[in-house]
């Protein structure tokens, strides 16, 4: 599904270059749940946004390459044009950010931000509904209704007709608007059920301060998930919940994902939302990954000292103290030279001070990256 290739990422601040990704490789596999878990700042988001696309200035990707797989053929994500990119966020990758009240815009409401995106990828299906419904109504109707189909025919050749998108801001001319507008409407208020969302109708003509944290998420989800992606990406989508919101949250993007036959990049800091949700796990420090394998390994034998340390941090029945990792994240304006890690590791010797270890692979279906092995 998305193959990340060498990922090098820098951001050239006023401070210095930031450091923010070092040939990063991840595998997306169709069909699987891959969990990225780490610290903050270690590169989860970044890796993220860079999927999308999404790879604001002062950013820049210096080398590596990003590509996604669909429907037999594949994209360059970081060589495509930004047409090309526009056109498959939300319809081949979407994303659930970790925080609702950023992502939903204030002064619209939730049926205007999810009808956006059914109105950007899915025009051709909802003109041809409303040029259907036109054609039923052509032999009962006006003058009105014969406008209403001339306009709709232009919209189905091209949805960018200037001559149509100007003509239908007329009242009469552009009677279709309310056509479409209802139509969309009817999509929305679906998603919105299908989210679980009660009285979906209200949710639909609200604003997002008038939602509670819960139900702007599940309004961001609907909205990721209107136009039917191949890749979902959900970064910390239950930052900002409690546990009882969190696990219907979860349990929703697992039947979501079934239900479209999605593929999801899960990206969070806990490991047992890990545990919960991923088949395959991938760990990352300071803009590196360091150890990729499927999930009962990760948690049964760890590999590497940085997924050892993590899983040593977690609280379990049985232990009553928990052993902290030393040390923090390094500041990635200057990282530590060789293995960014072997500042805070127990068993790093010299080798690891001077040379940056590759993933390798010790056994089948493990990766990681260190030089124990």
């Amino acid at each position: 599904m998305a193959e990340v290739q060498d990922l090098t990422l820098r951001y050239y601040t006023y401070e210095g270059v930031v450091k923010a990704l070092e040939r990063v490789n991840l595998v997306v596999r169709t069909g699987e749940t891959l969990g990225v878990v780490g610290e903050t700042g270690s590169g989860k988001t970044v890796t993220a946004l860079a999927i999308m696309g999404i790879v604001l200035p002062p950013g820049k990707i210096e080398e590596g390459s990003i590509i996604l797989h669909h429907d037999g053929g594949y994209i360059e994500v970081t060589k495509a044009r930004v047409d090309v990119l526009q056109r498959i966020r939300g319809r081949l990758v979407a994303m659930i950010f970790q925080e609702p009240s950023q992502a939903l815009n204030p002064v619209y409401t939730i049926e205007d931000q999810i009808g956006e995106a059914y109105l950007t990828h899915m025009h051709g299906e909802i003109y041809t509904k409303a040029h259907q419904e036109v054609e039923r109504d052509i032999e009962r109707g006006g003058i009105k209704v014969r406008i209403e189909r001339l306009m709709l025919r232009r919209l189905l050749r091209n949805p960018n007709d200037r001559l149509a998108n100007f003509l239908g801001r007329l009242p009469l001319l552009g009677a279709y608007r309310s056509r479409v507008k209802r139509i969309v409407r009817g999509m929305v208020v679906d998603m919105l059920r299908q989210m679980d969302v009660p009285d979906p109708e209200r949710v639909a003509s609200s604003y997002p301060h008038e939602l509670s944290g819960g139900m702007k998420q599940r309004a961001v989800i609907a909205m990721a998930l209107a136009c039917r992606p191949a890749l979902l990406i959900a970064d910390e989508p239950t930052t900002s919940l409690d546990v009882t919101i969190e696990a219907q949250i979860l349990e929703l993007i697992r039947r979501m994902k079934v239900r479209y036959d999605t593929t999801v990049l899960f990206i969070t800091h806990d490991l047992g939302l890990i545990a919960e949700m991923a088949d395959r796990v991938a760990v990352m420090y300071a803009g590196s990954v360091v150890e990729v394998a499927d999930v009962k390994s990760i948690f049964s034998r760890p590999l590497h000292p940085y997924t050892q340390a993590l899983l040593r941090a977690i609280p379990r029945i049985g232990v009553r103290e928990l052993t902290p990792i030393e040390g923090t994240i390094p500041n990635l304006v200057n990282p530590p030279s060789g293995c960014r890690f072997h500042p805070r590791c127990p068993y790093a010797f010299e080798k690891c001070k001077l040379e940056q270890p590759q993933l390798t692979m010790p056994e089948e279906g493990r990766l990681v990256a260190c030089h124990l092995y």
